[in-house]
């Protein structure tokens, strides 16, 4: 299943999103700044602002 996180560098994506692709699911994070972070490595990663 694919899941798209919006919002994925705060709090809760930072979380939630490892655990999804750990799980093997498909995982699209949409945030307005890209971090380092591991996950994502194995994550699409759109920029874009939502406000």
């Amino acid at each position: 299943m694919r899941h798209v996180i919006f919002g994925g560098d705060g709090f809760v994506g930072r979380h939630l999103a490892p655990k999804l692709v750990a799980d093997g699911e498909e995982v699209v994070v949409v945030d307005i700044a890209k971090s380092d972070l591991a996950h994502y490595r194995n994550v699409r990663f759109i920029k874009c602002d939502v406000t």
